[in-house]
């Protein structure tokens, strides 16, 4: 929606909570759809892909994106993904991208399973 692309859902990947601003937020994995198109949409300033080594975290405009962007990382190097779940705890005062001006409390993993048909 805001990057302006057109995208297949794979799965859900994580559910994260912040409090301090009243939001919940459910966040799926997905792949781009052909022509593989994205821009920046009306509340969106610049949208760029970037190798997973290279994600420029501390530019990030979200926190909960930040963090999902580390989780999706880290399953990307271990071989497979879960599901995520937590609460960001805003520090008071902090801007929604300042990266110290939050953590993740309470983390969880649940691990992929296989299907038994």
């Amino acid at each position: 929606e805001e990057v302006e692309a057109e995208v297949e859902v794979d799965a859900p990947f994580a559910h994260f909570d912040i409090p301090a601003i009243g939001q919940a937020y459910l966040l799926y994995r997905a792949r781009l759809e052909p022509p593989h198109a994205f821009g920046a949409g009306p509340e969106t300033l610049e949208a760029q892909l970037f190798p997973l080594d290279a994600i420029p975290y501390g530019e990030l405009a979200f926190s909960s994106i930040a963090m999902a962007l580390e989780r999706y990382v880290a399953d990307c190097r271990a071989g497979e993904f879960g599901f995520h779940s937590g609460v960001i705890d805003k520090r008071p005062g902090s801007r929604p991208s300042d990266p110290e001006g939050f953590s993740m409390v309470r983390p969880h993993r649940v691990p992929p399973y296989p299907c038994s048909a």
